[in-house]
């Protein structure tokens, strides 16, 4: 395991215990869509790329939810704007974060808000050489629309500051609860 994953794994669990203590069982949940790169990752990654995720809920009491996320967010084929041969590259973020949602309406159709911080990784491969920020403390915050009991779309955009640099990605797609 890396430093930066063995970090990730130890704020998990700090995470996860404070959401534990909870009244209710968790709701666990997926979401899978895409992802485009913001202000100056867009000058490392040209390409949109996709985001996968995976979630439990503790709702707290009605309209109120705290929201354990681990999301990936993947730009698998991209050229560095800052190398003029063009080398390829590929580009990735890893997050893990405890999100506060609020749905003005409590019921399982409608409308939330999320917010949220943690801690995030982001990698940029090019060749042989990999370059990764370590793992930072990073914010994200969104709208999301439920449908139904399972399904819904949800928008976030994610940011961790490194070495003076804000990195960011805009995330969209479906979720779907068990």
């Amino acid at each position: 395991m890396t430093i930066p994953t063995f970090r990730l794994a130890r704020l998990g669990l700090l995470c996860g215990a404070t959401a534990f203590l909870a009244a209710e069982a968790p709701r666990l949940g997926l979401t899978a869509g895409a992802a485009w790169p913001t202000g100056p990752t867009r000058d490392i990654t040209t390409s949109a790329g996709y985001s996968l995720g995976a979630f439990a809920d503790w709702e707290q009491r009605p309209g109120h939810t705290l929201r354990l996320a681990l999301d990936g967010n993947f730009h698998p084929r991209t050229r560095d704007r800052n190398v003029a041969d063009g080398t390829s590259s590929r580009s990735q973020s890893q997050s893990l974060t405890l999100n506060y949602v609020f749905k003005p309406r409590p019921d399982f159709q409608g409308f939330y808000l999320v917010l949220g911080a943690g801690g995030m990784n982001y990698q940029n491969r090019k060749g042989d050489i990999l370059g990764e920020t370590g793992v930072k403390l990073a914010w994200n915050a969104g709208f999301g629309v439920d449908m139904n009991e399972n399904w819904g779309v949800l928008a976030r955009y994610h940011s961790v500051t490194s070495d003076g640099h804000s990195y960011g990605t805009v995330t969209a797609g479906l979720t779907y609860r068990f």
